[in-house]
């Protein structure tokens, strides 16, 4: 039996560092995914067409570039230079299928489990078909269907698994097949596929639809707990009075819920617990997010975090809670609507070297069974992470946080969206929070819509007790087209609505600041609502929304006084224009040899440990710096003289620096041994935006040496102020030594290109008036400086 269609390979160049990352190399050989006591090959058409391979794929794979952003646990989180595999069915006829066959692999009774994990992404009006199937022989296709998805899933990269458990068949396949829809809007993408032996771990999120409760175990029938959690619907339960899921908003949705018992009025609890959690030593803390209904005073719902050996738990971990909306029964029903979904955020954070896995519980206390009321639970999500804990705030880079579309109430939603939004003339090029084409924000879609239609947008519910003061409610919007309609936000309870902030008109190709301040009276909760104009000219587009104490408008840039009497703003200094005729205003801007002191780069105190400056020799670490002088200072992170508390990390900052351009790359000589693995991560936060860190590097000592090593970091197009950050991670083990020196720039690769009177042959000409190489135009790298040579660019423009 032959394929109809191809999976194929998309993808920039390989990526230097991988942690588990099966598709980032060239397609000329087959891959080998490694994972824990198990290995998984993928068979790639790019190989030399054979026998075996040809009788799986008709056609050859080609490499294809095309930005993407891989699964959100991992450290090399929305690269825009990795690989995945996909259908392309731009020229194939309806319900043609593409196959993807593993390797062989055997079930024993010392491994009887065996989990397969991957990301797939099914966003298109004309998406079919994605199955997995586990064969006992290569060429069996009519195997019963493991799992399956069909139709349009979404923007976003989508996880999955699938447990297969004491079948021992010799040898077994997992094969996974991509059906073809009706038109040319049906893609299919996979990634990061992976076998591990042993049970699947926790998913990252839960959303209990097509019946599955995701590995949490609902402790039924034991005499220490009264009740239980049950999985429903609205429509199958419709006197619990909860009108709709959350997940879908729907009567159709599923989600857990505990009720009281009014014949034995007996108070109790009802506890589940999570899967597994693997603890990655590689972050600081767990982020747990879940929506919850406390319904008419029924009782509360708490969670706690254990640290396991895998087998039986252990002592519960810290956490810290972010957001909490507590069941208030003093609120009469004509006061606040309890039906909506509230929004929880808890972070949890494990000691270092405590325990293996992470578990999670949940637990349904009744006080008042003798109320009609309900508990219920709806998509939890759990991620680890080593960035910045947002308070309150949502760069939409990741998800949409605590915020949603209403599905009540507007004729259309807010779209969550990287890049251009594919009209002309309106909306933005690239988001606020990282000003490139890869950053996320979100914005209506005007040509899916008529005049006049509305799109909201809306926060989870805000307690009373949160407003006794005025607030701040501060975003980016970006309104540009010559139709452009209405952005309001406004607030809103069960009773009243009150508008606090509203524009019309275009406003410029650019991202603007606002912020509003508001008083309401009872719980509440935000809506930004989006009203489309006359014509498809009227995107609107929002980013970087936050909740602040007080309305602050962002200060005016400060001047920096040059030697020669020039006054400029601090704006202009370490943009890489020396508007100083000494070029002072950009000196210590990132290169620094630390021979003469800092160069421009602060030890930041709120962390434990400092970076020192110190000189060679020294009784440990390298006998000469970076630069082979014995004399020489360096940086090191100094673990004998703590500051008073703080994170037990080290960081050193840079100077602000205002943008740099094109192919903007850093030069870093770091030294690093110790016996547990200690590490250094790099990273850049723009300084209007501290909630949002951009990770550029991650270097572990491995079994690297006790020498000084380069490591070139790609920093490309940056359009905000930032700063970079050196972050030494500590493990206190024997002979650990984290040192860095020497970091200098690429010659010209951080400055503006300048602009020419005509460019030569084989070069494009950039609309800021730049010149670049032909080679270079639709390579997802901003060397213009405006983007101009990334944009009108086709599939056919990156093969």
């Amino acid at each position: 039996m032959v394929d109809q269609k191809q999976f194929r390979n998309r993808g920039l160049s390989p990526v230097r560092d991988c942690l588990s990352c099966p598709f980032l190399h060239d397609t000329s050989q087959s891959h080998k995914i490694r994972s824990a006591g198990d290995i998984m090959k993928i068979q790639e058409t790019t190989l030399k067409p054979s026998q075996e391979i040809n009788q799986y794929n008709s056609k050859v794979l080609t490499i294809i570039l095309l930005s993407f952003f891989p699964f959100l646990n991992d450290y090399n989180s929305f690269h825009t230079k990795g690989y995945y595999l996909h259908i392309d069915v731009t020229s194939e006829a309806s319900n043609n299928v593409a196959r993807l066959l593993s390797a062989p692999f055997t079930l024993s009774t010392d491994n009887s489990v065996v989990c397969f994990e991957f990301w797939y992404h099914m966003y298109g009006s004309h998406v079919d078909t994605l199955n997995v199937i586990l064969a006992d022989e290569a060429d069996s296709f009519d195997e019963p269907v493991l799992w399956t998805r069909s139709g349009n899933q979404g923007y976003d990269w989508l996880y999955d698994q699938v447990e297969v458990a004491d079948d021992f068949r010799d040898p077994l396949y997992f094969l996974i097949e991509g059906y073809s829809g009706n038109s040319y809007q049906g893609d299919i993408a996979l990634d990061d596929l992976k076998v591990v032996n042993g049970s699947c771990p926790g998913r990252p999120k839960c959303d209990f639809e097509d019946g599955h409760i995701c590995g949490y175990t609902l402790i039924t029938s034991d005499p220490l707990y009264q009740y239980e959690w049950r999985l429903t619907t609205p429509a199958d339960s419709p006197e619990l009075g909860v009108p709709r899921d959350h997940s879908m908003s729907t009567q159709a949705g599923h989600f857990l819920y505990v009720t009281g018992d009014a014949t034995t009025n007996i108070t109790g609890d009802a506890i589940m617990y999570s899967a597994r959690y693997p603890i990655d030593p590689n972050s600081f803390y767990g982020r747990l997010t879940y929506w919850s209904v406390e319904k008419d005073g029924l009782g509360d719902i708490s969670f706690q975090a254990f640290v396991t050996d895998g087998v039986s738990l252990g002592p519960s971990i810290r956490s810290r809670r972010n957001v909490r909306h507590e069941s208030d029964v003093s609120v009469q029903a004509d006061d606040v609507d309890q039906e909506f979904w509230r929004f929880n955020e808890h972070y949890v954070f494990p000691d270092p070297g405590v325990g293996n896995y992470i578990t999670l519980s949940f637990t349904a206390t009744v006080t008042r069974p003798y109320l009609p009321g309900v508990l219920a639970l709806d998509d939890i999500l759990f991620l680890q992470d080593d960035g910045p804990i947002q308070f309150f705030g949502c760069s939409f880079e990741t998800d949409l946080c605590s915020w949603s579309n209403t599905q009540h109430g507007d004729e259309f939603d807010w779209l969550r969206h990287s890049g251009s939004t594919g009209s002309t003339q309106t909306g933005p090029l690239v988001d606020h929070t990282l000003g490139t084409p890869s950053g996320w924000y979100l914005y209506i879609e005007a040509s899916a819509g008529d005049v006049g239609y509305r799109a909201r947008l809306e926060s989870s519910m805000v307690d009373k007790a949160d407003t006794m003061t005025e607030k701040c409610f501060q975003f980016w919007y970006h309104m540009y087209g010559s139709s452009v309609g209405t952005l309001q936000v406004f607030w809103e309870t069960a009773l009243q609505s009150k508008t606090i902030w509203s524009l019309s008109g275009n406003q410029g190709d650019q991202w603007i600041f606002a912020e509003a301040s508001y008083f309401p009276p009872s719980d509440f909760r935000l809506v930004v609502e989006a009203i489309r104009g006359s014509d498809h000219e009227s995107d609107i587009s929002i980013d970087d929304v936050a909740y602040q104490t007080s309305c602050t408008q962002p200060t005016q840039a400060a001047p920096f006084d040059c030697l020669d009497g020039t006054t400029i703003t601090t704006l202009q200094v370490c943009d890489w224009i020396e508007d100083c005729s000494n070029g002072e205003d950009e000196a210590n801007c990132l290169e620094a040899d630390f021979d003469s002191g800092l160069g421009g780069y602060t030890t930041l105190d709120y962390y434990l440990y400092p970076w020192a400056n110190v000189t060679s020799p020294r009784a440990s670490g390298p006998p000469a710096d970076a630069s082979s002088n014995t004399d020489g200072a360096y940086m090191v992170v100094d673990l004998t003289n703590p500051f008073p508390a703080g994170r037990p990390v080290a960081v050193l900052e840079s100077a602000e620096i205002h943008q740099v351009y094109g192919r903007c790359q850093l030069s870093v000589w770091y030294y690093l041994t110790g016996s547990r693995v200690p590490k250094l991560i790099v990273y850049y936060v723009p300084t209007d935006s501290l909630m949002e860190k951009t990770v550029v590097a991650r270097i572990w000592s491995g079994n690297q040496g006790a020498f000084w090593q380069e490591i070139i970091i790609d920093l490309n197009r940056i359009t905000r102020s930032f700063k970079i950050l050196f972050e030494g991670v500590p493990t206190l083990s024997f002979a650990e030594f984290i040192a860095i020196d020497l970091i200098t720039l690429s010659p010209d690769s951080c400055a503006p290109l300048p602009k020419e009177t005509s460019c030569g042959e084989g070069q494009f000409r950039c609309s800021n008036g730049a010149c670049v190489s032909e080679d270079i135009k639709c390579d997802f790298s901003d060397d213009c400086g405006d983007y101009s040579d990334e944009l009108q660019c086709r599939e056919s423009n990156l093969i």
